[in-house]
């Protein structure tokens, strides 16, 4: 629980200085490209999350991979190796993604389901869930074969369960 917080706090100061140098969706772009080489890329995580490895030489490696990137960009990065935040850099990314769709008035929602919904399907929830929060919903869906029927909505933190599999799980909890 304190990493999400940690996340949203450096996540809402960078949103912040971006929003002031107008680079939101610059950041944005950045933090996804980074997160996504830090996830294929062991050896760079490991050398970015290596408590041995002396800060200067991870932001002179991260400046020379954004040399064609803004100052206010690398600014950012530096700030976060500085304070050994790159492990929570993932976090980070995902309150910051937050942040960007709700100044947008929209709203992440993963809705988990045993098979494809159609678009028929897709475009109910979509109106139902729009109609009841009052925002633009961007839906992402995810096929979990092992649910049988039903299906979980996740919206931030709430989480509406819905699927037969929880049903089961409840009944034999209570025996």
């Amino acid at each position: 629980m304190e990493n999400i917080k940690l996340s949203k706090i450096y996540a809402n100061a960078i949103f912040e200085i971006a929003s002031e140098n107008d680079s939101v969706s610059q950041i944005l772009e950045l933090l996804n490209e980074l997160v996504s080489k830090i996830e294929e890329d062991t050896e760079f995580k490991k050398f970015l999350s290596n408590p041995i490895v002396d800060k200067s030489s991870k932001i002179e490696l991260l400046n020379k991979l954004l040399v064609n990137n803004s100052e206010i960009e690398k600014n950012i990065l530096n700030y976060l190796v500085e304070k050994n935040r790159i492990k929570a850099l993932s976090g980070i990314k995902k309150a910051y993604l937050e942040i960007y769709h709700e100044t947008k008035n929209e709203l992440i929602v993963t809705g988990i389901f045993p098979t494809e919904l159609s678009e028929t399907q897709k475009e109910k929830l979509v109106k139902k869930l729009e109609k009841l929060k009052s925002k633009k919903i961007i839906l992402d869906i995810k096929v979990d074969k092992t649910l049988v029927t039903g299906g979980i909505i996740k919206i931030n933190d709430e989480v509406i369960d819905g699927s037969l599999k929880s049903q089961l799980e409840k009944i034999k909890e209570s025996f």
